[in-house]
């Protein structure tokens, strides 16, 4: 019987049946980015084929995966596990469609490189991601500036939109740094307890040691979204003075800029501040100065 049973495993495996019962096998998820005639485009997506309710997988095996989405379709995609190249086959037409699990893919991808709309610190450019990755603007929930409000202030915003004292804190944000709000100060959020057992910590503060590159970046992917530039304007170092008067470091530069968020699966954001940059024992930190 042991025998019978180890001849159909055998028999069904190069029939190119799979017996994958994770159901979340790693190697049933494609991420994509499509191609253009044959070009890779600045569209990424991703196929989870162990969502069976939307996908129907037809062939898989060591070579590769043939699947189509849910039985009303008649597209089928196949995917080259050697290539990394999945193709679309519709009445026998066969086109190439994108690119997935392509390694180079899969890491930072630069999109563009327009020095009018890259932050350029002296002789070196900032990354993009690191203005909408760094707690400094305001969140749409107001959660991060309820924070900091509480935290340098002792205070309690009831209501983020009607609360007159902090529209003026988290608006004016210069003007309470180095004052109630100590440089560089970090802390874990009220939501998340204990510091130590803690990666989600708040700052008013960004270090920007990982945010510097040599390449003039204005648009990138990262992390299943685009990060981009949209306005940079050079603010005079001299208004300073009136953004963040207790702030006695000379400020490399001040830029106003809008800064975008379009993640894959459809979500956009935005927001608009100006943000000032330190030099700081050597480091340069990144400050919001107005919201």
């Amino acid at each position: 019987m042991k025998k019978l049973f180890l001849i159909i495993i055998i028999l069904l495996k190069t029939m190119g049946i799979s017996f994958a019962d994770d159901p979340n096998d790693p190697n049933l998820i494609l991420k994509c980015r499509m191609l253009e005639d044959g070009v890779k485009i600045d569209i990424f997506y991703e196929h989870d084929l162990n969502q069976s309710f939307l996908f129907k997988i037809l062939k898989y095996n060591k070579n590769e995966i043939a699947y189509k989405y849910d039985n009303s379709s008649t597209i089928e995609y196949i995917f080259n596990r050697d290539t990394k190249l999945l193709t679309s086959v519709d009445d026998n037409q066969i086109s190439n469609y994108a690119i997935c699990n392509d390694t180079d893919d899969l890491k930072r991808v630069i999109l563009e490189s327009n020095k009018k709309l890259a932050w350029k610190i002296k002789e070196k450019y900032l990354k993009p991601e690191c203005l909408s990755n760094s707690n400094l603007d305001v969140w749409d929930s107001f959660d991060n500036y309820q924070e900091y409000f509480t935290r340098y202030l002792g205070k309690e915003a009831e209501d983020p939109l009607e609360d007159n004292e902090f529209i003026n804190f988290y608006t004016n944000i210069g003007l309470y740094l180095n004052k109630e709000i100590p440089l560089n100060d970090k802390f874990a959020p009220s939501w998340n307890g204990d510091w130590n057992n803690n990666e989600d910590i708040l700052s008013l503060s960004l270090d920007l040691s990982d945010c510097i590159e040599q390449n003039s970046t204005s648009k990138v992917h990262i992390n299943k979204s685009h990060f981009f530039i949209s306005e940079l304007e050079n603010i005079n170092i001299d208004e300073a003075k009136v953004l963040a008067p207790h702030i006695k470091n000379q400020f490399i530069n001040i830029k106003e800029f809008t800064i975008n968020e379009h993640t894959d699966d459809g979500y956009n954001y935005s927001f608009s501040s100006i943000f000032g940059i330190l030099d700081i024992d050597g480091k340069l930190i990144m400050v919001p100065l107005k919201n």
